[in-house]
């Protein structure tokens, strides 16, 4: 019997062993041998929002910190993420390496989705991601997703195009069926969209 993603949650079955990817660059799921600590910068939104004397400096960070560190690599445009307040997991992939992302109390973590990279020419990064279970504890994280509208038309915004910066990704229209053929394919959308 097939279950979706949610039904597995929900009963605490096993999923499919085609749910299952084996990661040809680090085998090793262990907790038991450590990775690096991704260093990921902190972003305080009540000073982005508050008029105060800090709001350039916080927002530069915030762009500084969505240039560089991406943290998905899927079709959403962005995702919002609230982790376990005590249970690791989350890892991304950065020159070729995994790091972990560290649990920040009551922070969220913004997921740069492949179609915001495609937006922002390229000034947005959605780089790989993977959760690894922890086989002693369970964790519990909290997930929005946003998605384009099905059918719409995704590209560079103009204001990010110049002569400096040139157009780096074409036109590409938003589909479910595509985005479940990229992931099915091990490949993404930015590839494919890619000048």
């Amino acid at each position: 019997m097939e279950y979706s993603v949610h039904e597995l949650a929900i009963t605490g079955e096993n999923p499919p062993a085609k749910y299952i990817y084996t990661d040809s660059i680090n085998p090793s799921q262990d907790p038991s041998i450590p990775l690096p600590l991704l260093e990921i910068p902190v972003i305080d939104f009540n000073r982005i929002t508050t008029p105060s004397v800090g709001t350039g400096a916080e927002l530069e960070r915030l762009r500084s910190a969505l240039s560089s560190y991406g943290c998905v690599m899927d079709g959403t445009v962005i995702t919002y993420l609230l982790q376990d307040g005590e249970v690791e997991g989350l890892q991304v992939l950065k020159d070729e390496q995994w790091f972990r992302v560290p649990n920040v109390p009551d922070a969220l973590v913004l997921h740069v989705g492949d179609h915001l990279e495609i937006m922002s020419n390229g000034e947005f990064k959605s780089p790989v991601h993977r959760v690894v279970l922890n086989p002693e504890r369970q964790r519990m994280s909290v997930v929005i997703a946003s998605f384009p509208e099905e059918g719409r038309q995704i590209e560079p915004l103009e204001g990010l195009v110049s002569g400096e910066r040139p157009r780096l990704y074409r036109q590409v229209k938003y589909s479910i069926v595509d985005q479940v053929g990229y992931y099915w394919s091990g490949t993404r959308v930015t590839d494919d969209a890619r000048i």
